[in-house]
């Protein structure tokens, strides 16, 4: 395998990972008592962001700058 694709498959799993685990501890468990909970779910909403980004830029092959400036492009003038 090419090495980017192994980082997209890694970074799908810890994107995958992180939003189960965040949907478990808020929604069905409802554990984030405290601020040991507080932290691991700010750890997996962290986690949820940063792979997002990396696949976004693995996938496209361009920095998440140039989308955004183009998505304020898009907004502002169409």
């Amino acid at each position: 395998m090419k090495n980017n694709t192994k980082k997209i498959i890694i970074f799908s799993i810890l994107f995958i990972v992180a939003l189960i685990y965040l949907i478990l501890a808020v929604f069905i468990f409802q554990s984030p008592n405290g601020i040991i909970g507080c932290i691991l779910c700010m750890i997996s909403v962290w986690c949820i962001l940063a792979s997002a980004v990396k696949l976004f830029q693995y996938t496209t092959g361009r920095s998440l700058a140039d989308a955004i400036i183009d998505a304020i492009i898009i907004v502002l003038f169409s």
